[in-house]
């Protein structure tokens, strides 16, 4: 799937190097890449994308090569469930239970000291 990936980049004339290539497959490995196809999309365009004006060559040949590519659904309904019942963490319980037990005053010198 990459090499052909890989090869399409080529034949676009974006001048991507074998040793650029062998990198973003280490870096995949290492795990880089966020193991999401946006993750992957950003690894490889900054690894193999040498400039700017590349970038519309690069969109390009990235949405012919992956187009009807989507995630699993099993991603979506984790996600979305661990933001149904995420909590914020300990530190921000903290702040905010210090705060409520502040009058207004005590919280505009709080905030002008932190400014």
């Amino acid at each position: 799937m990459f090499l052909d990936f890989f090869f399409l980049l080529r034949d676009s004339q974006l001048k991507v190097t074998t040793h650029e290539w062998l990198l973003l497959l280490r870096a995949l490995q290492e795990g880089h890449g966020n193991s999401s196809l946006t993750g992957f999309y950003f690894l490889c365009r900054s690894i193999c994308i040498k400039t700017e004006t590349q970038y519309d060559d690069y969109d390009q040949c990235f949405f012919h090569h992956f187009k009807g590519v989507t995630p699993p659904k099993a991603v979506k309904e984790e996600l979305l469930d661990w933001l149904r019942h995420s909590q914020p963490p300990e530190w921000f319980k903290k702040q905010i239970s210090k705060f409520k037990s502040m009058d207004i005053e005590k919280m505009r010198r709080e905030f002008e000291k932190r400014l």
